[in-house]
């Protein structure tokens, strides 16, 4: 039902109508559904190697209404309608900036792998009763992901190939460690680096949310995603030099 009444809505409004209907009744990404699926739309694009390309389009192609309008989580970080979409912008954004420092890394890899990390939270979360499903409870979103690719790559006839095999490996491991619900350990560099991406969006932007609601020179209220401490909030250091 869910994902019939996303199609829908799709089907009817544009996504910057629709990001405008959710904005009047919900709190939403900072940028609009039409921005985001622009600009991620480009980064997909950019990858070149045809294994990673096909089954990154398919399974865009198949989640993409869902996947661009979902909260990436109930509670923690980008609990906002959008916030799914707009993390995952976020990372492909940062992760173009160290692939030029870090040339040795494959681009293709870690954008496929971006791209996919979260988006199986769509089956994972269920928003209308602000819960997980039982999908989401057994599995969890990353071995949900690498089920996903498997199956699209058998379609494909790609099961076979190295790149699927990496790119599985990334989306099991992308929470880093086992005890935060990693399936392996990062062993290549991508991986590696796409933990540390959505490890920095996730502890950047609940940071960024405490602090705008917390007064100058004092300390936030405990932030669960950083170990429960508090922050303190600084005067605007540049608003100073203005003075001067």
């Amino acid at each position: 039902m869910m994902n019939q009444t996303y199609n829908l809505a799709y089907n009817v409004l544009d996504m910057q109508t629709l990001y405008e209907t959710y904005l009047a009744f919900y709190e939403c990404a900072p940028i609009s559904f039409a921005i985001v699926k622009d600009e991620l739309e480009n980064y997909l694009h950019k990858i070149k190697n045809k294994v990673l390309k096909q089954i990154t389009y398919n399974l865009y192609c198949k989640n993409k209404n869902k996947f661009l309008i979902s909260k990436a989580a109930l509670k923690i970080h980008h609990n906002y309608y959008g916030g799914l979409g707009y993390h995952t912008l976020t990372m492909l954004k940062m992760a173009e900036s160290l692939l030029k420092i870090y040339p040795f890394l494959n681009n293709d890899l870690l954008f496929a792998g971006t791209i996919l990390h979260d988006m199986e939270k769509i089956k994972e979360l269920d928003l209308e009763q602000k819960n997980y499903t039982p999908k989401g409870l057994l599995l969890g979103h990353l071995v949900i992901s690498a089920c996903e690719v498997e199956k699209e790559a058998q379609l494909l006839g790609f099961q076979d190939k190295e790149e699927v095999l990496l790119l599985k490996h990334m989306l099991i491991s992308h929470h880093g460690l086992l005890e935060h619900g990693a399936a392996k350990r990062p062993q290549i560099g991508e991986a590696l680096l796409l933990w540390y991406l959505d490890n920095i969006d996730c502890k950047l932007t609940s940071l960024q949310e405490f602090l705008q609601k917390t007064t100058t020179q004092t300390f936030t209220e405990p932030i669960p995603v950083l170990e429960r401490k508090g922050f303190y909030k600084s005067l605007d250091l540049d608003q100073n030099n203005d003075d001067e």
